[in-house]
């Protein structure tokens, strides 16, 4: 080989050191389980009473059946994988009314009675209250608590353009790590608006055209939510929401993370992205899941996978033989980067555990 062409090759090698390299045919994170047949939830299911969804009744019932025939159904405090459901119907009315509630006999068949008894009747013309029924689910999960996920699922034709309130409370149950999945029928007018689907947890709007297999795996991803052991953030990038919840954890010398969370892998454009913004607002650097024994042995993240499965991100500088732990720190022009050093400087951690969903069940 000609001196020139190595020369090249040394010159490529060291420029790949702080490139912005995106990895080819990674994933991002684990995928929140689907299997319906197996949730623990406590659902809130909270249906507009309009003439708009009169006209499409029997649809909308046999829609809600269709997943609640899945779920294993049971009032029983503590035997796990199993749910407990609620109905709402709400009008222009300023109150909501409970159709079925958590403690009543958890019988399809009583549930099907509850809701054939509730299609509306002469309902009096106005715009549906979608605050009214979100409040009422909202109450009625927080009184009659359990060990189960609570979800909501809002089944909507009509929105309020000049209610501000209905974004307020769909965003006070989103902070409280219950999700909601909107399912959008065509009003009598035969429009559909976007603006039910906004009040949707990522992935999770919907609207009466979609398939059932659609449905049944979009409610098992209500039951996908961080323990409360710590302060988690759930992973949620592009309109996906995954099974792994991260949080900061204090510097201290010791070199892992609490109970069963480890440090952080980033090993992809949007886990990076994830959770340096996650950071941001704590601290300037901090340790991650990349460690190597010595010079001599290959970088590893703490799950398991090889840093050369993509070699993202990028070392900012060439690590000396001595350093074995990765770590994440903003530049002088605010960019964060990846180092290394010998472990010996104490920083705080981004920690990640894995999230409870339908397969995974946990303590919440």
């Amino acid at each position: 080989m000609k001196v020139s062409q190595i020369l090249v090759i040394l010159l490529l090698a060291s420029l790949s050191f702080g490139q912005n390299l995106n990895p080819l045919n990674a994933t991002d994170g684990i995928a929140c389980a689907t299997n319906v047949t197996n949730v623990w939830l406590d659902t809130a299911i909270v249906i507009e009473l309009s003439n708009a969804t009169a006209l499409q009744w029997e649809a909308i019932v046999g829609n809600i059946l269709t997943y609640l025939y899945q779920f294993t159904l049971t009032g029983n405090p503590t035997v796990a994988h199993t749910s407990r459901v609620s109905i709402f119907g709400y009008t222009s009315a300023s109150e909501a009314e409970l159709i079925f509630a958590l403690t009543d006999t958890q019988r399809i068949q009583h549930i099907k009675f509850a809701l054939n008894q509730a299609k509306p009747i002469n309902i009096v013309e106005g715009l549906p209250n979608i605050t009214s029924g979100l409040l009422l689910a909202k109450q009625h999960l927080e009184i009659n608590p359990s060990f189960r996920v609570k979800g909501v699922v809002l089944y909507a034709a009509t929105y309020d353009d000049s209610e501000n309130s209905n974004v307020k409370v769909a965003n006070e149950l989103k902070a409280d790590q219950i999700k909601i999945m909107t399912v959008s029928y065509d009003a009598a007018n035969g429009v559909n608006t976007s603006r039910i689907s906004a009040l949707a947890s990522p992935g999770l709007a919907l609207t009466s055209l979609d398939d059932s297999t659609k449905f049944a795996s979009a409610v098992a991803q209500l039951n996908c939510r961080c323990p409360n052991t710590y302060t988690y953030t759930q992973f949620e990038y592009e309109n996906t929401t995954y099974a792994e919840c991260f949080y900061i954890q204090g510097a201290s010398n010791f070199d892992t993370c609490d109970g069963s969370s480890f440090p952080a892998v980033a090993n992809t454009p949007a886990r990076f992205d994830f959770i340096t913004q996650l950071a941001s607002n704590y601290t300037s650097e901090f340790n991650i899941g990349l460690v190597r024994n010595n010079a001599n042995s290959t970088w590893t993240w703490e799950d398991g996978q090889a840093y050369s499965d993509t070699f993202y991100p990028p070392f900012a500088q060439p690590p000396s033989e001595t350093d074995t732990y990765g770590y994440l720190a903003k530049s002088n022009n605010y960019n964060w980067q990846l180092l290394s050093d010998d472990s010996f400087v104490i920083r705080q951690f981004v920690c990640q555990q894995r999230a409870c969903d339908s397969d995974h069940f946990c303590n919440i």
